[in-house]
């Protein structure tokens, strides 16, 4: 029995749950702006502005339909039931907690691009909201100090030095990706601090429990959105694809900032 609760507590986590991490964040595009240029007008193609070729269509649809089939008969099922009993105030309070969990991988990136002050923010980030932010829960950095949440990560990395996005990929389970981005998921695992609980002892099941639980809360948040972009688009691959890439500009844009909250760096909050 026990082994058996094992087994698919590691399915939940390695099968089912890592697909909301991707599409989070172009489910959330599409809520800020459903009637974005580029699902409206082909001479604006951000894939294209991008770089990136997608030469590899015909598997990426067969894994972007297999990811949609779970999406629609696992995740939402599951999402349901978890926002009916978390409120979404707490749904919330949680990312905020598993983004500060997360700050040595922003971190080790901000000094790979030799940003000592966006590095400089990430600790003081840390600091602040883990104690005045009770472990995170509350952005009290940003809130009260001005220091606006941070986005970085090995691809990001890549891309501050000039490598290129090579091709468009969808993974199974991962989601969308680049071939670039998908080689700095490698440095991503490595960097966060949940990886190092030690596997096969009772605090492997609180580590598994951790990274479920944190995939499960940021699904929940965006669930319903991503579920209205594809009920409402003619080509729903098309429309997520050119989302995750419009979300890569987005936030390669970011590390154009300085990380402090000012009259010109207020976008990302609002």
């Amino acid at each position: 029995m026990k082994y058996s609760r094992f087994c698919l507590s590691l399915i939940l986590l390695v099968f089912v749950l890592p697909l909301s991490a991707i599409f989070a964040d172009s489910a959330t595009a599409y809520a800020q702006n459903p009637t974005a240029p580029f699902t409206q007008n082909k001479s604006l193609n951000i894939l294209d502005s991008y770089e990136a070729e997608d030469p590899l269509e015909g598997y990426n649809r067969s894994m972007y339909a297999f990811n949609s089939f779970v999406i629609g008969y696992i995740f939402r099922p599951i999402g349901k039931a978890y926002s009916w009993v978390m409120p979404e105030y707490m749904r919330e309070g949680f990312a905020r907690m598993a983004d500060n969990i997360e700050m040595p991988d922003r971190l080790i990136n901000s000094l790979l691009q030799a940003r000592w002050d966006r590095a400089g923010i990430e600790l003081a980030r840390f600091g602040a909201n883990t104690t005045l932010g009770v472990a995170g829960f509350w952005d009290f950095a940003d809130e009260h100090m001005g220091m606006l949440p941070q986005t970085n990560s090995f691809g990001m990395t890549f891309a501050y030095w000039g490598m290129g996005p090579g091709c468009y990929l969808i993974l199974p389970i991962q989601g969308s990706t680049t071939l670039r981005d998908g080689i700095g998921l490698i440095g991503d695992y490595f960097a966060d601090p949940i990886t190092y609980i030690p596997p096969y002892t009772l605090v492997n099941f609180i580590r598994l429990g951790i990274k479920m639980g944190i995939e499960l809360n940021d699904m929940t948040l965006v669930i319903d959105n991503y579920t209205r972009m594809y009920d409402s688009s003619k080509d729903p691959y098309e429309t997520m694809k050119n989302m995750y890439f419009a979300m890569k500009v987005v936030t390669n844009q970011d590390l154009k900032t300085n990380g402090l909250r000012n009259d010109g760096d207020t976008s990302r909050h609002e």
